[in-house]
């Protein structure tokens, strides 16, 4: 049972680490109802340059 409980908390620990942004970068931009050209365009003109982590 301790192995369990402590499997269980080792999980969760890593269950914290947001593998979906760059290290070092928090922000996530929304872009709703953009183009997929658009959206390409923004995130290698203005997104990537200035830090932001990711897109949805």
């Amino acid at each position: 049972m301790k192995l369990l409980i402590l499997a269980a908390l080792f999980g969760l620990s890593f269950a914290q680490f947001d593998a979906n942004t760059k290290y070092g970068r928090t922000a996530i931009v929304h872009l709703f109802e953009w183009r997929w050209a658009d959206i390409a365009a923004e995130c290698e003109r203005y997104l990537g340059p200035n830090g932001f982590g990711g897109v949805q």
